[in-house]
C-alpha cells in the first residue's frame, strides 16, 4: 500500500513539472510566427501602417529571431531567463529604401526589439 502512495506521488510530481515547463515563457514564444498590429514609441501607441506587414519567429533551436519589418528582413539572436526575454546583437537587415513612412516603422520595430525587457 505505501508503495502504491510513492508511485502516485511521484506521478503527480512529474505531471507537475512537465506541466510548469509547458507554461514557461520560452514556450509561449518560441516556434510560433508573431504578427505586429501595433506598437508604442515614447507613450504613443501606433498602429501598423495598413500595407505592410510586420512579422516576428522565435527559433527555439538555433535561438535566433527573425521576420519582416514591414519591407526589410531582419534577424539575430536571443535569449530567455526565466520569464525575461533579451534580444542578443548583432542584429541583421536588408536595407532596401521602403519609403519614408515604412522606413520610419521599420527603424521604430527594430529599435523596440533590440531594446526589449
Amino acid at each position: 500500500m505505501k508503495n502504491t502512495g510513492i508511485i502516485v506521488l511521484a506521478i503527480l510530481m512529474l505531471i507537475a513539472i512537465f506541466l510548469s515547463a509547458c507554461n514557461s515563457p520560452g514556450s509561449q514564444l518560441e516556434d510560433k510566427n508573431w504578427i505586429l498590429t501595433s506598437y508604442t514609441v515614447e507613450g504613443e501607441s501606433r498602429e501598423v501602417l495598413s500595407d505592410t506587414l510586420v512579422t516576428l519567429s522565435f527559433d527555439s533551436e538555433e535561438k535566433q529571431l527573425s521576420g519582416s519589418a514591414g519591407c526589410n528582413l531582419y534577424g539575430g539572436g536571443y535569449e530567455i531567463a526565466g520569464s525575461k526575454l533579451k534580444t542578443v546583437e548583432p542584429f541583421y537587415m536588408t536595407e532596401m529604401y521602403c519609403g519614408d513612412e515604412r522606413d520610419r516603422q521599420e527603424r521604430e520595430f527594430m529599435e523596440l526589439l533590440k531594446n526589449v525587457e
